[in-house]
C-alpha cells in the first residue's frame, strides 16, 4: 500500500518510505460480525517500508505488517480468543477444541499452545493510479489500485486493494492512505470458537473487514 508515494519527488531514484504513527487516523481497525452484532478491534501501531521510484511508480518492494497483539478492543477476554484463532497452530494446539487463554487472558509463551503466527502481513507487488497522481500536489485525493499478497495465520493469498491517497500540505513528503479490505476467514484456515451465552451459541459469521488509515513518510537514511 505504500506504493502510493510515487507522485512525490522528481529524481526518478528509488526511495524508502515508512509507516509512521498517525495521530489523526485510526491506524488499522478490523470489524468481525458475530451473531448479535459486530465487534471491532484496532491497532494504532502499524509497521512497514517500501522502496519505489517516485517518478515512474515502479515498486521495488514493499512490506507492511501489524502484530496481532496490537489488535485490541474493550474486551481483553475476547481479544485473547482472537489471538488464539489468528496465532495458534491448530495441528498441535488444544485450540479450537477448547480455549487455551488463562484467567488473565494470556497465552503460553512456549509449548504447543504458544503463538506461531504473530502478525498479519501485506507485501506490495505493484500499483496503478486510477486518477492523475499530480492531483496530490493540489491537495486532492487520488485513487490507487494496489496488488500484493496477504499472509494471515500462515496462509498467503493474493489481493487487490483500492486505496485513497491524500497529501499533507504542511508536509509535502507525507501522505495519508485510506482503504478497506474484506476477508473470508476460512480462506486463511481461521476458526473462531463459538461462545455460549445463556444457552445461546454466539458465532462469527465467516468474514471480517479491515479499514486502513495510515501515514507515510520518507524513511530515515541509514
Amino acid at each position: 500500500m505504500l506504493a502510493l508515494m510515487f507522485s512525490f519527488g522528481a529524481s526518478g531514484e528509488p526511495r524508502q518510505y515508512a509507516v509512521v504513527p498517525n495521530s489523526e487516523g485510526k491506524g488499522t481497525t478490523v470489524e468481525i460480525p458475530y451473531t448479535f452484532g459486530t465487534h471491532e478491534v484496532a491497532a494504532k501501531r502499524v509497521e512497514g517500508e517500501v522502496e519505489l521510484d517516485p517518478q515512474s511508480a515502479d515498486v521495488r518492494g514493499g512490506h507492511v505488517w501489524v502484530a496481532i497483539s496490537e489488535l485490541k478492543s474493550d474486551d481483553p477476554k475476547r481479544d485473547c480468543h482472537m489471538r488464539e484463532a489468528l496465532g495458534l497452530d491448530y495441528s498441535r494446539s488444544r485450540f479450537p477444541k477448547e480455549h487455551v487463554c488463562d484467567d488473565q487472558n494470556r497465552l503460553p509463551a512456549s509449548g504447543n499452545d504458544a503463538i506461531v503466527h504473530p502478525r498479519i502481513e501485506f507485501r506490495v507487488t505493484g500499483s496503478k493510479a486510477l486518477d492523475d497522481p499530480h492531483l496530490l500536489a493540489q491537495g486532492k485525493e487520488v485513487r490507487v489500485l494496489v496488488t500484493g499478497d496477504w499472509t494471515i495465520h500462515g496462509v498467503t493469498r493474493p489481493a487487490r486493494l483500492q486505496l485513497v491517497a491524500s497529501s499533507d500540505l504542511k508536509n509535502p513528503d507525507a501522505l495519508r492512505v485510506r482503504g478497506r479490505q474484506s476477508f473470508v476467514l476460512s480462506d486463511f484456515g481461521i476458526e473462531v470458537k463459538a461462545a455460549n451465552i445463556v444457552l445461546t451459541s454466539v458465532v462469527v459469521r465467516g468474514g471480517a473487514t479491515a479499514t486502513f488509515d495510515l501515514r507515510l513518510e520518507p524513511a530515515p537514511k541509514p
